[in-house]
């Protein structure tokens, strides 16, 4: 692939984000190998093999499954079923806004049986129309607790348009839904944590995000949410996923400037 102009040397040339075959407009449409099609690293095969049962029942397209602390910190993807699941989680971390956040904060399923309406868009007016564009037409997430509390959520999409039932159906079902992830994941991760919960979140698929985001709060004498912040948009604006972002800081190959007013953001 030629490099474009002005890309910084020893870079890998950008490309665009995700393969979601027929997804209109050049945003997170075409394939690119940072994006995880499958399971993520570290992904036991009882969760991989209990959110595809789960697929088939629901009739939905896919699933990601995330555990932590919810929003941009502390949370690491341990499961993406297709591209487009891996492409919603990454929307999601990228603008820091979708059902997924709204299940965290809320503590409650999360059911859009039209990613499309009016109200969605009010809610997430970022996440909808990245979405929509790939292909997305319907959404649930579904929070996932253990004894000691939240450990995270899993979001299934939808691709037709006639989903509503179909996710109607699967919100019927949130707390089984729930329970056989829960258990299927606390059987693939390692033991460590209270009630057999990993002492930290495995599987991640953006290791290098948190280290770039500390090594840019340190140059520029912000928060590390702020740094991170920064690293999202700049992703978002090349095209690109936030861990090449991170991992290109990380190994030195590239800076973040900071703003004219000497802010990160």
């Amino acid at each position: 692939m030629d490099r474009p102009a002005g890309e910084p040397e020893g870079r890998p040339a950008k490309r665009p984000l995700c393969v979601v075959p027929g997804a209109p407009g050049n945003h997170w449409s075409v394939a690119e190998p940072g994006v995880h099609t499958g399971p993520v690293p570290g992904d036991g095969p009882a969760i991989s093999r209990t959110c595809g049962q789960l697929c088939d029942e629901l009739v939905a397209d896919g699933v990601g499954v995330s555990v932590g602390g919810g929003g941009r910190t502390g949370t690491a993807v341990v499961h993406v079923s297709d591209p487009l699941g891996a492409a919603v989680e990454e929307l999601q971390f990228v603008l820091g806004e979708g059902p997924a956040l709204t299940c965290f904060a809320t503590g409650r399923p999360v059911h859009v049986p039209d990613l499309a309406a009016t109200v969605a868009l009010g809610r997430w007016p970022g996440f909808v129309p990245e979405a929509t564009r790939i292909g997305v037409a319907a959404l649930l997430s579904v929070p996932l607790y253990v004894a000691t509390g939240f450990l995270g959520t899993a979001t299934f999409h939808w691709r037709r348009r006639e989903a509503r039932a179909l996710t109607r159906a699967a919100a019927a079902l949130t707390v089984e839904l729930a329970d056989r992830i829960v258990v299927a994941y606390l059987s693939s991760a390692p033991a460590g944590g209270p009630a057999g919960v990993p002492r930290q979140p495995w599987g991640e698929h953006r290791p290098d995000v948190h280290v770039a985001a500390g090594m840019l709060s340190a140059q520029w004498g912000v928060a590390p949410d702020q740094a991170l912040s920064r690293l999202c948009a700049t992703a978002f604006v090349e095209q690109s996923t936030v861990q090449e972002v991170a991992h290109d800081v990380v190994q030195r190959r590239r800076t973040l400037p900071q703003d004219r007013d000497g802010t990160a953001c």
